[in-house]
């Protein structure tokens, strides 16, 4: 399980947010839900974010996925 306090520190870091700001007025107007539905939400996803190789195309993706396939990817540029 992901504390509250993990998915409040996900947001400061996405919003650029100080220590001061309230999180779940920004996951609202950002994202049109309340902080719970927020917190549920990054739950659920947390355990399918992953990182892997095409066997086929040797390029690294970062995606959504479970039991070795991808949901939804995006190619990383591994020189960043």
């Amino acid at each position: 399980m992901i504390s509250e306090f993990d998915v409040e520190e996900l947001i400061r870091g996405i919003g650029d947010l100080d220590d001061e700001a309230e999180v779940d007025e920004y996951v609202y107007d950002q994202f049109g839900v309340e902080w719970d539905s927020f917190v549920r939400i990054i739950e659920t996803l947390t355990p399918l974010i992953v990182m892997g190789q095409s066997p086929l195309t040797q390029k690294t993706y970062r995606g959504f996925g479970k039991d070795g396939m991808f949901f939804i990817k995006q190619e990383v540029d591994m020189e960043e």
